[in-house]
């Protein structure tokens, strides 16, 4: 029977959180702030061995839920200083 549990993730500005994609694979997402009153941006950090890349993604403050990289994450709260997101896991 499938399972779900939710995370709740508190980043401050320039703060990092790793998201797993299964077993190996992961990303990290990066608060950056808010470049203006009604946007937002979080960076999206990946890397495969030595080699690795990061973009910053813009999203209305607005939102309710946020997809990154085939995940989906619910905006609880978000200010200049600091962002709230939940996610939910599957347990097994």
């Amino acid at each position: 029977m499938e399972e779900y549990i939710s995370e709740e993730i508190n980043l401050l500005v320039g703060q990092s959180k790793k998201i797993k994609l299964g077993f190996v694979n992961s990303f990290n997402i990066v608060y950056c702030g808010m470049p203006n009153k009604d946007v937002f941006s979080l960076s999206l950090m990946l890397s495969s061995g030595y080699q690795g890349y990061g973009f910053n993604l813009y999203f209305p403050k607005d939102l309710k839920i946020v997809r990154i990289h085939d995940k989906e994450f619910r905006l609880i709260n978000v200010n200049p200083d600091m962002i709230t997101l939940r996610i939910e896991k599957l347990t097994s």
